[in-house]
């Protein structure tokens, strides 16, 4: 059966990847254990990149790294704050598991030699923002619990330290819960630009804007309406409309 990633990945074309993701992709973003596909590490890596220095990178929901690397290895500067209490993905907290991928994490980005550029805050998403005293932040990243209320609760957080002109990725988009979530928080985010996997883009950014992969995201709409006849995507189809 094919799946929701399958047909939104497959129905366009990907921009042809630079040099120098290829190699941090081999290198340091894949051998890290997680759920990002290759063309959402490119966007994540795209997005990073133009975000300036005097600003920051967000990420809620870290696990091992794995998108946290995809970040830092992007960014031309800008510090990536990674959020995450480290207690296990949703899958394990459910099943009453005791983990923790703290040390994991840890090693990975220092494997990958990105530790200057990652500021880990192990607690809570709504507990880091109340702290959070870094700069205005041009790139967030949601993929936190996945649930409407915590969706809400992170965008109303975090949205206080964003910057004017700003990008917010949400992981998991296709997800009822996510999707309601988005939608009940909907005027506080930017304009959306469309999807890339399961990642949903929205932004204000002009230089994000400019990205081949985000411009090309938005053709991945197209593909949405496909998908909506495939009754693949109809609650975030519901959400938008």
């Amino acid at each position: 059966m094919i799946s929701k990633h399958q047909v939104l990945e497959t129905l366009v074309r990907d921009p042809k990847r630079p040099a120098a993701f290829q190699q941090a992709f081999a290198q340091h973003i894949d051998p890290v254990q997680g759920w990002l596909t290759e063309p959402e590490a490119f966007l994540l890596w795209s997005l990073s990149g133009t975000v300036s220095a005097d600003l920051a990178v967000v990420e809620i929901g870290s696990y091992l790294g794995r998108s946290t690397v995809a970040l830092a290895t992007g960014s031309r500067g800008a510090l990536v704050h990674a959020v995450d209490p480290h207690t296990g993905d949703i899958s394990e907290v459910a099943e009453g598991k005791s983990i923790n991928t703290y040390e994991g994490f840890l090693a990975n980005i220092d494997k990958a030699s990105v530790s200057d550029r990652v500021r880990p805050m192990r607690m809570m998403s709504v507990d880091a923002a109340a702290i959070y005293e870094g700069p205005a932040i041009g790139l967030l990243f949601v993929d936190g619990w996945h649930s409407a209320e915590a969706v809400e609760e992170d965008i109303r957080s975090w949205h206080p330290h964003l910057a004017p002109q700003c990008t917010i990725v949400f992981d998991d988009w296709q997800d009822p819960d996510v999707a309601r979530g988005i939608r009940n928080i909907r005027p506080l985010i930017p304009s959306l630009v469309g999807s890339i996997g399961k990642d949903l883009i929205f932004t204000s950014s002009t230089a994000a804007a400019r990205l081949p992969i985000v411009r090309n995201a938005a053709i991945h709409e197209r593909a949405q309406h496909v998908a909506a006849r495939l009754r693949l995507t109809e609650d975030i189809r519901v959400a938008f409309r």
